[in-house]
């Protein structure tokens, strides 16, 4: 993976806040012990930028599944929770196949995005016959291969196309369940970080919403099939 070299912004100047550190041109905080590193990008392309790094440095799960600070899933729920209200199908269809993920003792997990970024690398199968999600499955340990004790999150807002910071708790995710043992990339998470230009799994207004007039025309599968693309 590339190194982190003059681009990189470690915490060590940042502000004190009790317990944690941070820096004072962002909302992300990291425990003591745990270097912050981010990186500036220009580029104008999501998933090239982000696998000149791979998942090196999102693959560390005592970073990562420490709720301490990744645990957005809850605010996710909640936001995906009233966009069921307000009438949204996305939302709804994101919440019916992976709801169990903020219920019960998944309530204060970060479960939700791993549910999604799991059914959309087995697209051809929720499409077709339906794909279930197991507990087993989100709740899986990732490689902790690489450096590790290193929160880090993909800053592409000054980018002209991104203008998106992608946090390491989204990253991790997208590594457990979109990127194999050797590295390579699952087709169906590829073509869809390609085809949206994000890391970030937006279920309620991306992949769920155009599920039935997109992603799921036998056209759309048979292209990522064939092809590794979207037509």
């Amino acid at each position: 993976p590339a190194e982190l070299t003059a681009q990189r912004q470690p915490d060590s100047d940042g502000i004190i806040v009790g317990d944690y550190h941070g820096k004072d041109d962002d909302y992300y905080f990291t425990r003591n012990g745990v270097t912050y590193e981010r990186v500036d990008s220009k580029s104008d392309d999501a998933y090239s930028e982000y696998m000149t790094f791979g998942c090196d440095y999102n693959d560390d799960d005592s970073v990562y599944l420490d709720h301490t600070y990744c645990s957005g899933d809850s605010s996710v729920c909640d936001e995906y929770y009233d966009e069921v209200t307000a009438g949204s199908r996305g939302a709804t269809e994101a919440i019916e196949q992976c709801g169990f993920a903020c219920e019960g003792e998944n309530a204060n997990a970060t479960w939700l995005v791993p549910c999604m970024w799991d059914t959309i690398a087995n697209m051809d199968t929720y499409c077709t016959t339906g794909y279930n999600v197991s507990q087993e499955r989100i709740e899986q340990k990732s490689r902790n291969n690489g450096t590790q004790g290193v929160y880090f999150n993909l800053n592409m807002s000054k980018s002209e196309s991104v203008h998106k910071t992608f946090t390491g708790c989204n990253l991790h995710a997208f590594c457990m369940m979109c990127v194999y043992d050797d590295g390579s990339v699952n087709e169906y998470c590829k073509a869809y970080v390609e085809h949206y230009n994000t890391l970030d799994v937006s279920g309620w207004y991306h992949f769920f919403q155009q599920e039935h007039n997109f992603w799921c025309e036998d056209d759309v599968l048979a292209d990522i099939q064939n092809n590794g693309t979207t037509p």
